[in-house]
């Protein structure tokens, strides 16, 4: 068994036992390997130990190794997530090559997206990322203004939208850090709650990546994104 292999068994060994003590289903939460700066080797040794997607951060990193996955022969059983900023001017390139969008944050991007896929009558599923942690660097739009974006991304209707994302407060504080991933479910609660005509399809939440993903699945993650913690930090 690979390094990979077993750090991905590890993994699903420790979901399963935080799941157990929060009586949550390990099956409904999506381990999504982050392959950013990885060959296509790592990629491959993931999908054999059973991760069927991977996520990106960069655009032209996304279409090198699709097209090398593509010789391969390895393309098609992999889902694609772009999990970085997408900037409006990259969607042309994008668009049919990724099977998930998990930063969607403006309504420019939204209508270029919507665009394009209507143009390859396409759909996308997406996810709008949230800027839980408050903080100037990120992207992703502010708490007090989901609401009403999610209610405007709802108008375009190639756009499938599935859940929310966010990039928690890098803290040592595990308080701070609880606190984002905890407004991120309580903003998809809320649409719930007051939408429930959506709640079947609206329920992801990618949350955690490689120092805090126990917390996000404690407080409700469906897709956690592990970069170092499968592939070590090489």
């Amino acid at each position: 068994m690979s390094e990979i292999a077993q750090n991905i068994a590890k993994i699903r060994a420790e979901i399963a036992a935080i799941c157990q003590k929060i009586n949550r289903n390990p099956e409904k939460i999506l381990l999504l390997p982050v392959t950013k700066t990885k060959p296509v080797s790592a990629i491959i040794s993931a999908f054999e130990a059973g991760c069927n997607a991977i996520g990106e951060n960069r655009v032209q990193e996304v279409l090198e190794k699709v097209k090398e996955l593509t010789v391969q022969n390895q393309a098609e059983k992999l889902s694609i997530h772009l999990i970085g900023n997408l900037q409006t001017n990259k969607v042309k390139q994008i668009v049919g090559v990724i099977d998930y969008l998990h930063s969607l944050d403006s309504l420019k991007l939204a209508e270029k997206l919507q665009k394009k896929l209507e143009e390859q009558n396409r759909k996308l599923p997406v996810l709008i990322e949230v800027n839980t942690s408050l903080e100037n660097q990120k992207h992703g739009i502010l708490p007090d203004n989901a609401p009403e974006f999610i209610k405007e991304v709802r108008n375009f209707p190639n756009l499938e939208l599935n859940g929310l994302m966010t990039v928690a407060k890098q803290s040592e504080n595990e308080g701070e850090i609880r606190a984002c991933f905890r407004a991120l479910r309580q903003i998809l609660e809320e649409d719930n709650a007051k939408n429930p005509q959506f709640g079947a399809q609206f329920k992801e939440l990618s949350m955690g990546m490689s120092a805090d993903w126990k917390i996000a699945i404690e407080e409700g993650a469906t897709i956690i994104r592990l970069g170092s913690t499968i592939f070590g930090n090489r």
